[in-house]
């Protein structure tokens, strides 16, 4: 088995001036049987533009492959028919490689505002080989990434499953592995086993694909010729079971299948051009380290457990918790909660109502306040949210100054040279957003130029005290 054919129907978003989205009837879509009549479909397409934002549009061209291998779609241009939108027209041109069909509206002009159109393409003779074909769309005015590309798979052709299939092939809820539940599993939440049944019969063989057969039509699966039962692995995303029975005196293939929806799937991997979604009464988890190239803007609450990682902002108006640390190169700002029980933070500017951080916290930004003075301080500093105060004594070589003293509650530190005993050159003084520091100073103060002065300065809140 494997995964080369997409599973869903194609889609085109954020890649031209409209997005697109096509389903093939039947779906999914199979190559032709190898002999006989050619396999008949249609394609229905959606156009329609991106929120907000009206496109006008004189004509939409659709170019599909002809050929006889996998990378076609047809094998002729023959029977292929148009089926415009209401009050449009459609129109066919062919070459030896490709057919174009052309979508052209009344007037010759159409604004996408915020109704889409559908349009078919009908009496498509799908050629015999199994693959991937690229669906091409060019937009007039063309697109600055025209032509757009859809990928439409041709599965291998498969013999339809005949009524009443002696199989009697199922998939039932898991109860155990001795116990045999007697209700469908037609939907599941992901990471719940599965039970697929079928009937025992003698003089067949049996395998079993836990996937749509695809382009190995004789991939081994897994064999369960003596079997009539399987208990699946957690099913984390919808999932085709495929039972394939031949049998031995004759040949003759039967393919069963039954799909089994999750209603909380789980992707090893995701890429979404389009805005991605998540509940507000949810939350968004991250098991690992997280980049964002952007923007990243969230309302509830975000935990990453490895670490998470922003090139520009990083916004949340809940709890953020990350077990080993956050990055942040610009501003960092959480209306709530902010904890790193084993990391570290670092960030260009962090407004936050707590930090918590068992290791470091380092913050890059511009200071909020500096105030550098000889003895013109204000008596007290506040701010609207969280703040570090750095306060220290920029001292003369000439003239050794006064201490300066800061107290926040019952919490007091001090700087500087006090009866002539050298205290600390600084002190680093955390500020909660409903707390004020004042300080006092002690010594004379001096006016004459290359005097020692108090320097304080304010970190993580641009506000004014």
């Amino acid at each position: 088995m494997n995964d080369e054919f997409p599973e869903h129907p194609a889609y085109a978003i954020v890649s031209g001036l409209l997005d697109y989205a096509v389903l093939t009837n039947p779906f999914p879509l199979q190559a032709s049987p190898p002999t006989g009549d050619p396999t008949i479909a249609r394609l229905d397409m959606v156009a329609s533009a991106p929120p907000g934002d009206p496109v006008a549009c004189s004509r939409i061209e659709i170019a599909l492959p002809i050929g006889t291998s996998e990378q076609s779609l047809v094998d002729t241009a023959d029977g292929i028919r148009p089926l415009p939108p209401a009050g449009w027209q459609g129109a066919v041109a062919s070459t030896a490689t490709t057919a174009t069909i052309t979508f052209t509206p009344p007037g010759g002009s159409f604004v996408f505002d915020e109704d889409g159109v559908a349009a078919s393409i009908a009496g498509l003779r799908i050629n015999r080989a199994p693959g991937n074909a690229t669906l091409r769309i060019t937009e007039h005015p063309v697109a600055v990434k025209s032509p757009i590309e859809l990928v439409l798979a041709k599965q291998p052709y498969r013999p339809p499953v005949p009524a009443g299939s002696p199989n009697r092939f199922s998939a039932r809820r898991w109860a155990g592995p001795t116990t045999l539940s007697t209700t469908p599993a037609t939907q599941v939440r992901a990471g719940q086993q599965v039970t697929l049944t079928w009937q025992h019969r003698t003089g067949v063989q049996r395998f079993l694909f836990t996937r749509p057969l695809n382009g190995n039509v004789g991939a081994p699966g897994k064999d369960v010729t003596q079997d009539s039962r399987y208990d699946s692995a957690p099913v984390v995303r919808p999932t085709t079971f495929t039972l394939r029975t031949t049998v031995v005196a004759t040949g003759e293939v039967m393919y069963d299948t039954v799909t089994v929806t999750v209603d909380t799937p789980t992707f090893a991997e995701l890429f979404v051009s389009g805005p991605l979604g998540a509940g507000a009464s949810g939350t968004v988890t991250f098991p690992d380290v997280v980049t964002v190239a952007g923007s990243l803007t969230v309302d509830g609450a975000v935990t990453a457990r490895a670490g998470l990682t922003s090139t520009q902002t990083f916004e949340t108006r809940n709890k953020l918790t990350a077990q080993q640390g956050i990055t942040v190169n610009g501003p960092a700002t959480a209306g709530g909660t902010s904890n790193v029980p084993r990391g570290e933070v670092q960030a260009g500017g962090i407004t936050t109502n707590r930090v918590t951080a068992k290791k470091t916290v380092k913050i890059f930004g511009s200071v909020g306040k500096v105030t550098s003075d000889t003895g013109m301080l204000p008596a007290t500093i506040g701010g609207r949210t969280d703040r570090l105060l750095l306060g220290y004594v920029q001292r003369s070589t000439t003239y050794q100054y006064q201490s300066i003293t800061f107290k926040v509650g019952a919490r007091e530190a001090g700087c500087g040279v006090k009866n002539n005993a050298h205290i600390e050159d600084a002190v680093f003084l955390p500020l909660r957003a409903d707390e004020q520091a004042t300080w006092k100073t002690s010594g004379a103060i001096a006016l004459y130029s290359g005097a020692s002065r108090f320097v304080l300065a304010a970190f993580g809140d641009n506000s004014t005290s």
